[in-house]
């Protein structure tokens, strides 16, 4: 999946931010928090997409 980086979620207790991309529907991912990854870049990522119940 390749996208648009929209939104990044921080959260103190965590080793990693959430990260939003549009890729033609929205996707969360996690990453570390040290990445130098900002809203607007492009991405490439690639794994299994896991669902969950809301």
């Amino acid at each position: 999946m390749n996208g648009k980086i929209v939104d990044i979620v921080l959260l103190d207790q965590l080793d990693y931010k959430y990260v939003i991309i549009d890729c033609g529907i929205f996707v969360r991912i996690e990453i570390v928090k040290n990445s130098d990854l900002k809203i607007n870049d492009y991405v490439y990522a690639e794994g299994r997409l896991d669902i969950k119940k809301i």
